[in-house]
């Protein structure tokens, strides 16, 4: 069985594979190439649980995700498209909305006490070895946690774009995107002496 809808697509860098994560009654992780042989490849799809959020590797040679199975939300990561060759949890007291950095050499995953967290990734040939994990900070003051979609990215030099909760005037929590055009211009005009 696959989805027959889907939320979260990745297109892979090379244009080879739409992966995506199905809707409610099947929420588990597919593939499916854009041409050719387009039969459904299952990513992820647990028995005792959900399978969401899938981050693919720069190098496209893997693929993290969110996994319910254990009765929380954690952190797994498998090989792609290679997914049966083997599952590795990578987070060990829960975690969500799993990023990988751009050189493919950290994955970032917020945590059940609300901290982003930098996982260090070292790649062996067709394995994996991790890191000690560091927390970087806590995001308590950024939108919630949602375990089926990273409400963070990571630019290409490593800062975090994420969105903050704001109070309004009548004191109810509110999300506002702000866009600052020209960025650079404006914090250089500010940066004058």
């Amino acid at each position: 069985m696959s989805a027959e809808y889907a939320n979260d697509g990745i297109l892979t860098a090379d244009g080879e594979w739409f992966i995506y994560r199905g809707i409610a009654g099947d929420r588990h992780i597919y593939a499916r190439r854009v041409r050719g042989d387009t039969a459904t490849l299952i990513v992820a799809r647990s028995e005792r649980g959900e399978d969401l959020a899938p981050s693919l590797s720069p190098n496209g040679k893997w693929i993290a995700y969110v996994g319910t199975e254990s009765g929380r939300n954690e952190v797994y990561i498998r090989p792609f498209p290679e997914v049966n060759r083997s599952k590795t949890l990578v987070s060990t007291a829960g975690g969500a909305e799993p990023r990988w950095s751009r050189d493919g050499l950290a994955l970032f995953f917020r945590s059940e006490a609300d901290e982003l967290v930098r996982m260090p990734v070292e790649h062996r040939g067709d394995t994996l070895s991790f890191g000690a994990p560091r927390v970087l900070f806590s995001t308590r003051d950024f939108l919630p946690i949602n375990p089926f979609q990273a409400t963070y990215d990571v630019t290409p030099d490593g800062r975090f774009v994420m969105g903050r909760r704001l109070a309004t005037v009548d004191g109810m929590e509110s999300e506002q995107l702000i866009v600052v055009e020209n960025f650079v211009d404006h914090l250089q005009r500010l940066m004058r002496p």
